[in-house]
């Protein structure tokens, strides 16, 4: 499975156009508005766009849904628990906290984890409730594999990608194993990133 990455919308987003590189089926993950950059990347690359992914429902994760709907192409149904990608699956793990329908995509050891998880940090929250929920959540995520590849809905971090393995060893949140803890640091985070110089 090959990755394309799209960069833009209205906070440093990421979309991506994932693919099977054998059957050449391919699919969106929260497309841009600018939907005309993923069909020249799938006629440079032969690939048959199946259908738009997104993480959660937030505009600027959605804003070239109508575009590809337009076109034909459907909006997959995040409520499932696979789809198919050719000969390989795309497993939907559900991510509730940063909203009630965020999910994150995992295949073939890469994870899409939009809004839930990002490099060095995570999602933001509407309540103490929300953020209980997300801690549950990312829990879920810390039980993938190591080498896990974290491809994020946001360029927030000092890199595009990381790994679950990193991202364990050195997310602040993640390193929180209590849920006092981790709602501690999501309402102090602004002081906690001055005094350790986080960006």
């Amino acid at each position: 499975m090959k990755v394309e990455t799209f960069k833009g919308g209205y906070d440093r987003n990421f979309s991506y156009l994932i693919y099977d590189e054998t059957s050449k089926m391919a699919y969106v993950i929260d497309p841009l508005k600018d939907t005309e950059q993923y069909y020249e990347k799938a006629k440079e690359l032969k690939l048959y766009i199946m259908g738009i992914l997104n993480t959660h429902g937030h505009f600027d994760h959605t804003e070239g849904n109508a575009s590809f709907k337009d076109k034909g192409i459907p909006l997959v149904d995040s409520t499932i628990n696979e789809i198919a990608l050719g000969n390989q699956k795309i497993t939907i793990i559900k991510t509730p906290g940063h909203t009630q329908d965020s999910v994150c995509f995992y295949t073939n050891g890469k994870l899409f984890s939009g809004d839930t998880l990002f490099v060095g940090k995570i999602g933001g929250t509407e309540s103490e409730g929300a953020a209980g929920i997300q801690f549950a959540s990312l829990q879920k995520l810390m039980e993938l594999p190591d080498e896990t590849i974290v491809y994020p809905g946001h360029d927030l971090g000092v890199t595009q990608t990381s790994t679950i393995g990193h991202e364990k060893k050195t997310n602040p949140f993640l390193l929180r194993d209590n849920i006092k803890d981790f709602i501690w640091l999501k309402n102090n985070w602004a002081q906690f990133k001055k005094e350790n110089n986080i960006q």
